[in-house]
């Protein structure tokens, strides 16, 4: 049986940009940033989040239902507007959570400004160069067919969805969710080089999880990206690949509450 959804979805303009936002729960805020696949893919992990925190997860824009202006181009656009969304709606001592190309961006904002926010989640970051190599750090998605790539994200892959049963909204979503993907995240892919030499401007509490099986980010790199940042905890997550926060909604949950409280949830 599905979870029922508990948050509330809105459109609200930030600067003349209009965005889909999920809001529920109550409590300290915290601000949940997607992965490539949408939001939707996360509505178990936020369901058990609003539990303990007022939830706020908006669509990045080019994803799902949200504006796409013509001016945005990279991952340096939506940090900054995901700072102006913070100063909009006034958040404070905000928990940031970020899943995989989430966590990348969580980081290219916490880089830019820390002064609202109280501390920082990653579920299978990517976004750094971290070798001195030319070789890739991370798996590229891209490159893999979707079998191959279901595998890499999913210890018991969904299946592949049936575009015929699927509605036209849906499809809409899906597919503006990889054209977003394609053009934030390709070239070059999962990366911005330059982001390894700023992680030190994090000066926040971190938490780094990572599904055990994590098909896109290895093992090695995912300790590395919690050494580079100044105030980093790492934990694997069981029976579970590099969509941690969708395959294991409770263990991931359960660790950045208690995260949250450890590091003094005002």
């Amino acid at each position: 049986m599905k979870d029922k959804n508990v948050l509330v979805v809105e459109t609200i303009d930030v600067h003349g940009i209009a965005v889909e936002i999920a809001r529920g729960g109550s409590g300290p805020t915290l601000l949940y940033l997607h992965d490539g696949d949408g939001v939707e893919q996360a509505n178990p992990f936020l369901n058990r989040l609003a539990a303990t925190f007022a939830v706020i997860a908006p669509s990045h824009p080019g994803f799902g239902a949200s504006a796409l202006p013509g001016h945005f181009s990279s991952v340096d656009d939506l940090a900054f507007f995901y700072l102006d969304l913070i100063e909009q709606l006034d958040l404070r001592d905000v928990t940031l959570v970020g899943a995989s190309f989430g966590a990348w961006l969580a980081a290219e904002i916490a880089i830019r400004s820390v002064e609202r926010i109280a501390r920082v989640a990653l579920v299978g970051p990517v976004g750094a160069k971290l070798n001195d190599t030319p070789d890739p750090d991370l798996t590229d998605i891209f490159s893999l067919g979707e079998a191959d790539l279901a595998k890499a994200l999913f210890v018991d892959p969904p299946g592949s969805p049936d575009y015929s049963k699927l509605d036209a909204e849906t499809v809409a979503r899906m597919t503006r969710n990889r054209e977003g993907m394609a053009l934030f995240a390709w070239a070059p892919t999962l990366c911005n080089p330059k982001l390894r030499w700023r992680l030190h401007r994090i000066k926040r509490p971190a938490l780094v999880l990572r599904g055990v099986r994590d098909g896109v980010v290895p093992l090695h790199y995912a300790k590395a990206f919690a050494a580079a940042l100044p105030d980093a905890r790492f934990i694997e997550i069981d029976h579970a690949a590099h969509f941690a926060h969708a395959e294991q909604a409770d263990a991931c949950a359960a660790h950045v509450v208690a995260f949250a409280g450890q590091r003094g949830t005002k």
